[in-house]
């Protein structure tokens, strides 16, 4: 009909209050679905060891940051994040408690600076066996926990000086003689040096194990030349020395302790970086890559480290090689560099020889160590995910951001 208005009854329309309700109802869903477009949500394991999503724990938006949220909810404080493929490691640099920095200098039965055998490997097995994880002097200094699993005490080995004991060689097959003779045919790591030690019981890390061997060339590297020549200080272009260096290299970590081993407090700072460069150049003569050298132990220790020195490492750069902190040979366990109480480049070092062993030993069980705290982040575009084929610790604490 021509001007006439569609009517609706009454009883059709939403009330004004039901109206508002929807309309209010609506926008919550539209700003929630907004502002909210990822969950996260907990992992768990079950008594086969197998892990589940659990329940949920927050939600996020755009335009925050998985990781910092997260550790802000576990109350982690200042931490670091390592990605991994579809794995977000993130460790708490902040805790209680120390990290105790422990060296050794040879493998013998002297009283001072020697280690016997069968100490050193009754000191690795028992790290093993009490919850302990060897984490590099590099992370160390940087306080990057985020290999370690929820849990584990902190504690970081190495060796100076490349002295008897460290690192030998012994020739196989029908010239054995007892010594490395290179050219007398196949050889073997010595089952009575470190290195050997160290490959039975120090984990592998990414290919790699978390020992430092603070090089220098006073003497020939690791004593041994190998029935071949011996050119003299500063000991370039030695085949046996060649051999361990690259092992080194490739399965192993090497630090600066400079080229000559000289007292540090006692030279002046040109000479001092004389001896930074010397040893430097060594490394780089026999074509090791000397970008992976970011560390050093001063020689004797630093005694009081002046604002000079401390400069002079700290801005220190032979080509592309640079100094992240240095240790020093004070005598007691470190304290980890967030709780302000230690210097990166006057970091306290413990030796441990056959007279200090039983005291270092007992130290470790009583004393309070730096426990790592991680949490691990999977990051899934949708709720069906393989949990049991990624690898994950039920040690940490494990979740799932799912987005939606």
């Amino acid at each position: 009909m021509r001007g006439s208005i569609l009517r609706i009854p009454p009883h059709y329309l939403f009330s004004r209050g039901e109206f508002l309700k929807s309309v209010y109802l609506l926008y919550f869903v539209i700003l929630t679905t907004t502002l909210y477009s990822s969950d996260i949500y907990s992992i768990y394991f079950d008594s086969k060891g197998e892990p589940h999503r659990g329940e949920w724990v927050l939600s996020l938006n755009d335009t925050q940051d998985s990781a910092a949220v997260l550790s802000e909810y576990l109350g982690f404080g200042k931490s670091l994040v390592r990605k991994y493929n579809s794995l977000v490691y993130i460790s708490s640099q902040e805790g209680s408690g120390y990290i105790p920095i422990l060296t050794f200098h040879k493998l013998g039965s002297g009283i001072h600076f020697e280690l016997r055998p069968r100490l050193f490997e009754e000191l690795l097995i028992y790290l093993n066996e009490n919850n302990f994880y060897v984490i590099s002097d590099y992370q160390y200094l940087t306080e990057d926990y985020t290999r370690v699993e929820k849990g584990k005490k902190l504690i970081v080995l190495g060796s100076d000086d490349a002295s008897t004991g460290t690192f030998s060689f012994n020739t196989l097959g029908d010239h054995k003689t007892g010594t490395f003779i290179m050219n007398h045919g196949t050889y073997e790591i010595s089952h009575d040096s470190m290195v050997y030690f160290l490959n039975r019981y120090l984990p592998e890390e990414e290919g790699r194990r978390n020992f430092t061997f603070y090089l220098t060339f006073d003497a020939i590297p690791f004593r041994q030349t190998g029935g071949g020549y011996n050119p003299g200080p500063p000991y370039k272009s030695m085949f046996a020395v060649l051999a361990k260096l690259k092992y080194l290299e490739n399965n192993y970590i090497i630090g600066n302790h400079t080229a000559n081993h000289l007292f540090s407090e006692e030279l002046s700072e040109s000479n001092f970086v004389s001896e930074l460069n010397g040893f430097y150049d060594i490394m780089d003569s026999y074509g090791v890559d000397i970008r992976g050298i970011n560390t050093l132990a001063y020689p004797f220790g630093i005694g009081d480290l002046t604002d000079e020195r401390q400069e002079t490492v700290q801005s220190y750069r032979y080509g592309n090689a640079t100094l992240k902190g240095a240790f020093d040979y004070n005598g007691y366990f470190a304290k980890p560099l967030s709780s302000g109480d230690t210097n990166g480049f006057d970091v306290s070092r413990v030796g441990v020889d056959n007279n200090s062993y039983v005291k270092i030993k007992t130290l470790l069980g009583n004393t309070d160590i730096f426990k790592s705290r991680r949490a691990v982040i999977i990051e899934s575009e949708n709720y069906l995910f393989d949990l049991p084929s990624l690898d994950l610790n039920s040690n940490d604490s494990n979740y799932i951001l799912i987005r939606n």
